[in-house]
């Protein structure tokens, strides 16, 4: 699976950066918690592809309890 490049990272991280509940971005509320789940298979090969694990951390950081599988 061929990975994107830098400039197509570079529009994601600024699509997501605009309008994050757009792309499934959850909204951060103080009175409920933020549960969310991914399929690691999806990813690909991620070992050096530093700009998917940059993308996979700023996602996950949006939940509070984050099941992966696979």
């Amino acid at each position: 699976m061929p990975g994107f490049t830098e400039q197509q990272w570079d529009a994601i991280e600024t699509k997501l950066s605009q309008n994050p509940q757009k792309y499934g971005c959850p909204i951060r509320r103080s009175d409920s918690v933020v549960v969310g789940s991914f399929n690691a298979l999806k990813l690909g090969k991620a070992d050096d592809d530093k700009k998917r694990w940059s993308f996979l951390k700023r996602f996950a950081s949006r939940f509070d309890l984050l099941a992966i599988q696979e």
